[in-house]
């Protein structure tokens, strides 16, 4: 069986059965199954998968001129189908990874045009005669409690606690020493964020409403995508 290896440009199918290549960005990754995975990008694909080496692309003279991009900063796409991402970056000297985008879990990357399946436009403006029913007190109550968590783990918990990275990591290895003989495999610091979300599901079952534990589930869910 073949070997690949970080930075390796591989031959696979995407969604619409086309080949493509693409470079290994990561690897390692065991699934469930035990398989061995790599990734791409956003794209994760098994060994099986891979139809074999492909040719490393050589970067175009080619230089990209305003008008040429499809895209503009701040536009939201959606990445090989799957994966929401944002247009933060581009490159008017390279025409082979013009796009530099930020995935709703946090990840950048330069990526290629072709991997930009879909285009998600802004909300049209209502017009003049339409009248819009927003109800300001709900609004302003989300606001203030996603404020409050953003506030949190920001801001005092940061500092008393340190980054979440290593906070969280600490705590899966307590859980995995403490747990080891119950657990297929072990927990990480992911996982701790999930945990502590559903500890505090179960205190709202019992208290519907209590803000520390709806502001709580807002600062670990955000952490939890940080953590991804």
């Amino acid at each position: 069986m073949t070997e690949y290896q970080l930075g390796d440009y591989v031959r696979i199918r995407d969604h619409d059965g086309k080949e493509i290549t693409v470079r290994i960005d990561d690897s390692g990754f065991s699934n469930r199954q035990g398989g061995f995975t790599f990734k791409a990008g956003a794209r994760m694909f098994k060994h099986s998968e891979i139809l074999g080496l492909g040719e490393v692309p050589v970067a175009s003279e080619k230089k990209f001129e305003e008008e040429e991009f499809l895209f503009k900063i701040g536009d939201q796409v959606i990445i090989d189908r799957t994966s929401r991402a944002v247009i933060v970056g581009r490159d008017y000297r390279s025409a082979l990874y013009p796009y530099r985008v930020q995935y709703f879990g946090g990840q950048k990357d330069w990526i290629e045009v072709h991997r930009i399946k879909h285009f998600i436009p802004e909300l049209p403006t209502p017009a003049p005669d339409t009248e819009v029913h927003a109800d300001p007190v709900a609004e302003n109550e989300r606001a203030r409690i996603l404020s409050t968590a953003e506030k949190l783990i920001n801001g005092d918990r940061a500092k008393a606690y340190g980054h979440p990275k290593e906070n969280f990591g600490r705590i899966a290895a307590l859980w995995n020493a403490q747990l080891s003989k119950k657990l297929s495999e072990p927990l990480t610091a992911e996982d701790v964020a999930y945990a502590l979300v559903q500890l505090k599901m179960s205190r709202l079952a019992n208290t519907p409403g209590h803000e520390d534990s709806l502001v709580d589930v807002a600062g670990y869910i955000a952490l939890a995508g940080e953590l991804k």
